[in-house]
């Protein structure tokens, strides 16, 4: 049984999430309203890091569940983080995710079932009863990723109007939480696998999901 069990916005991972949209090139493509938010919080947050002498290279927030442990023990960066929280900018955007998470959670438990169907009785995968958390972010901070054991970290804004595009995202990133590389894996090894997932899912999910008439740009090039 496919077990998604919590769909939540945590605002930690949510203010990671919108300074990684801060130092990256996503940004310069958002509509002023919600870059002038995101521009005052990034300013916050750089601002202590420098501070700090400690590297704003985007490689170095890429990693969530690292990142979460460090600002919530770290008891400057959550006194910050606490204080960013009460900002109408922070605010505004924790509002919208919330309803963007309501509204992937609502396609979720609506589609739950045919797509269990679908991966028993055309895939012919035997999906193990893992519960994985799903952390909803900002779906115009887009990004998608998991830790390869039971968090997902999911939003774009190519599934406000397309719930496909949600429901495919989420299972192939849970597949990967299902199927975690091995520590001993070469690049091919975890090529074969992520290629595997993404044909059960970005292609062949997706098409009995009746999206075959619409192009994604979805799969990796290198895969």
């Amino acid at each position: 049984m496919i077990n998604l069990s919590e769909f939540k916005v945590d605002k930690t991972i949510l203010l990671i999430n919108i300074f990684q949209t801060y130092l990256s090139t996503i940004a310069s493509r958002l509509e002023p309203a919600l870059l002038n938010k995101i521009d005052s919080i990034g300013k916050c947050v750089i601002n202590y890091l420098h501070t700090k002498n400690i590297s704003t290279n985007k490689k170095t927030f890429s990693n969530y569940s690292e990142l979460y442990k460090i600002v919530t023990e770290d008891s400057e960066l959550s006194a910050l983080s606490e204080n960013i929280f009460k900002t109408p900018e922070f605010q505004s955007i924790y509002d919208e995710t919330v309803a963007y998470k309501d509204k992937v959670q609502n396609e979720w438990e609506g589609s739950k079932q045919n797509i269990e169907n679908i991966f028993e009785n055309h895939l012919k995968i035997d999906v193990p009863d893992k519960a994985v958390s799903v952390n909803i972010l900002h779906p115009y901070c887009y990004d998608g990723t998991n830790n390869q054991n039971n968090e997902i970290y999911y939003g774009h804004y190519k599934g406000i109007d397309n719930k496909n595009y949600n429901l495919v995202y989420l299972m192939h990133e849970y597949m990967h939480c299902i199927f975690p590389y091995k520590s001993d894996w070469n690049s091919q090894q975890k090529y074969l696998c992520h290629s595997l997932i993404e044909l059960a899912t970005d292609n062949e999910l997706r098409v009995r999901l009746g999206d075959c008439s619409i192009r994604y740009d979805v799969g990796h090039e290198e895969l």
